[in-house]
């Protein structure tokens, strides 16, 4: 039985003789655990103190963990190394050790790098090709191989070339393989094209794919024992967050790292694993094993800091099933008795009355697949809900480029035209002049409209607003968006005295990043549908989000919906969200595809500080059920009052 611990508990990691893995719960204070402790080492370590050099390596999942470490970490943060893994295999591994890196491939893969090509990770939202015509790719392939027929390769799009990676599928499974083997996946492609493209992306580009980042940074360490020297020399102590997100590779460059002297501290949650998809598996933390002679010792963090008692009811029960071992109680908000809501659908096309009369206002709604959430979008059509999942789709699979992100970084001509041309609208009825002008700055000479008062700068005005309400006047949200700024271009070009500095852009297909199966989609979209989109959906005070994006959030109330999961291991079995609640026991024994389910049920749940909202299509045979096995598992362990209710809508 693990030892229970605090997060304000000091484990004295400074004492150098000890490795540590610490299971920590949903708002159970894992990031104050791993600060105060940061500090604790700071403090006390004579290993840091004997070389200013040295530094703590902090690895967490996400860009925004790392800066909201910083953030709480103070002045103390100069003594720390906080990164994302890639990030920090970039920085530590690819970047000073480019000549081992190209001897390396040179041998493995019998590809030549130049010795003036700086190869570094491709830049996240960009192809690996970014900036590189898919005719200087062509011009490169014939150079390399005169002998090549060019309809081998001349209608090869740049995003079916930017696939041509390693394929680390065989190394990067659980349990651990070093002898398996690496190679440049070629789908539809010959090995030889294969092998002469990834040439040109590693040679000429300097690109390499975030998997490979990865494996070249294993490769490494592996490899050459002076960058395992140079890592162990700077790096005394190393504490890992999210470890059951980890995948076997990251895994083992920790350990190949760790031995000696350096000091680890994992902390995660097996439950709160997510990430299959990307190879990552809670096994890596719940078998945690290093080669370090050090003893690895057990801790567990008590209680729960976030969620309401009725909350953590609902949490547990679904745990139980994955993890039985491991229980919570609510240790600060236990004033609150809102009980859980289950809201039970009868009409899966409608609901009986609007939503929002249904749930409070500030409600997050958090879903496990995109698809799903357009469905609680209002004022949208089932045929433009179902364009948005295809384009969502087309960019993730098709570009590889994450459609949040894209607009977050507002990357795209079609992106920041619409959010331009909205705000335009939005200041133009309001009738914010002042607004409306400081918008158009980026696209009309209008400076001397700020200055002193003359006659034939109102003019200008006059002028400037009638083209305006040219624009915004008619329906403009049936119209798609491309003809929206189509016509915006039009109108500013007619405005009497301005002259046009730029234009409201639209993709074309001369553009680096575009790509047909992304655009063919943008061009069906309505303008209202492309508002909702940039300013909505995937804006970051979005209330709408799937459960991997709300991932190590909180709300203060939240709705989840789980949909139907289909099995990877029985065509005839489809995994409802009900059977959540209504089994008090795993489904299917051993499937690891249910496992998950539960899973992302349990992160979903989990989230709410002090509402929580289960939708639900059935009717009242699927709420008996649900109070059954609940009322089952509760009453006979610890007679308490239900802790939910029953909503139909």
């Amino acid at each position: 039985m693990a030892e229970k611990i605090t997060s304000a508990d000091d484990l004295k990691i400074y004492d150098d003789n000890k490795n540590l893995r610490i299971f920590a719960g949903p708002g159970a204070g894992k990031t104050h655990l791993l600060i105060e402790n940061i500090k604790n080492i700071i403090k006390h370590s004579k290993r840091l103190k004997k070389n200013n050099e040295r530094k703590i390596l902090c690895i967490t999942y996400t860009n925004a963990a790392v800066e909201e470490i910083n953030k709480r970490l103070g002045s103390y943060s100069k003594y720390v190394v906080v990164s994302t893994i890639h990030s920090f295999i970039n920085e530590f591994i690819i970047n000073p050790y480019q000549k081992q890196l190209k001897l390396f491939i040179k041998e493995k893969f019998c590809i030549d790098i130049p010795q003036n090509v700086k190869i570094t990770s491709r830049q996240e939202g960009f192809s690996v090709l970014s900036g590189h015509k898919k005719e200087d790719v062509y011009e490169f392939i014939k150079k390399e191989m005169p002998t090549l027929l060019e309809s081998d390769y001349n209608t090869l799009s740049r995003s079916k070339m930017c696939e041509v990676k390693l394929d680390i599928s065989d190394i990067n499974k659980y349990p651990f393989n070093q002898e398996a083997d690496i190679q440049i996946s070629h789908k539809n492609i010959s090995k030889e094209l294969a092998t002469i493209i990834k040439k040109y992306i590693w040679g000429v580009a300097g690109k390499i794919d975030f998997d490979e980042i990865l494996y070249f940074g294993m490769a490494l360490i592996e490899e050459y024992p002076i960058i395992l020297y140079m890592l162990r020399a700077e790096f005394p102590y190393i504490l890992m967050d999210e470890y059951q997100d980890t995948n076997p590779i990251q895994n083992r460059i920790l350990d190949l790292i760790s031995e000696n002297e350096v000091s680890v501290m994992v902390v995660g949650d097996i439950a709160q694993s997510i990430f299959s998809f990307q190879g990552a598996t809670y096994q890596e933390f719940k078998n945690f094993q290093l080669k370090s002679k050090k003893a690895i010792i057990t801790k567990d963090i008590e209680g729960n800091r976030r969620s309401t008692q009725n909350i953590i009811h609902l949490t547990n029960f679904i745990r139980q099933k994955v993890d039985s071992e491991f229980r919570q109680e609510c240790i600060k908000n236990i004033n609150n008795n809102e009980k859980v809501t289950f809201l039970i659908q009868k009409n899966k096309s409608c609901f009986a009355k609007p939503l929002k009369e249904l749930i409070l206002p500030e409600t997050r709604i958090i879903c496990r697949k995109w698809s799903e959430a357009f469905n609680y979008i209002e004022d949208v059509t089932d045929e433009q809900k179902k364009l948005i999942n295809n384009l969502y789709n087309a960019y993730t699979y098709t570009a590889h480029r994450d459609l949040s992100q894209e607009i977050e970084a507002q990357r795209e001509d079609w992106i920041i035209s619409t959010l331009d041309i909205a705000k335009l609208e939005e200041s133009f009825r309001t009738k914010n002049i002042p607004k409306t002008l400081k918008i158009l700055e980026k696209y009309l000479d209008i400076q001397d409209i700020f200055k002193d008062f003359e006659r034939n700068k109102l003019k200008k005005l006059q002028s400037l607003l009638k083209h305006l309400e040219q624009i915004f006047t008619q329906d403009l949200d049936n119209k798609n968006i491309r003809d929206v700024i189509g016509n915006a271009n039009q109108n500013l070009l007619l405005i009497d005295g301005i002259d046009v500095i730029e234009q409201f852009k639209y993709p074309n297909t001369n553009d680096e990043n575009y790509f047909d199966a992304v655009y063919e989609h943008v061009d069906e979209l309505t303008y209202a549908c492309a508002k909702k989109i940039v300013l909505e959906l995937f804006s970051d005070n979005s209330r709408y989000m799937t459960v991997h994006k709300s991932k190590g959030r909180e709300f203060d109330s939240v709705l989840v919906n789980l949909e139907p999961f289909s099995s990877r291991t029985s065509s005839e079995k489809d995994f409802k969200p009900e059977e959540i609640f209504t089994s008090q026991k795993a489904i299917i024994e051993n499937n690891p595809t249910y496992e998950e389910y539960l899973r992302i049920a349990y992160v979903a749940c989990s989230r709410a500080i002090n509402k929580l909202y289960i939708h639900l299509h059935g009717d009242e045979s699927i709420a008996l059920k649900i109070k059954k096995t609940l009322d089952t598992y509760y009453n006979v362990e610890n007679n308490i009052c239900p802790f939910y209710e029953f909503v139909y809508c």
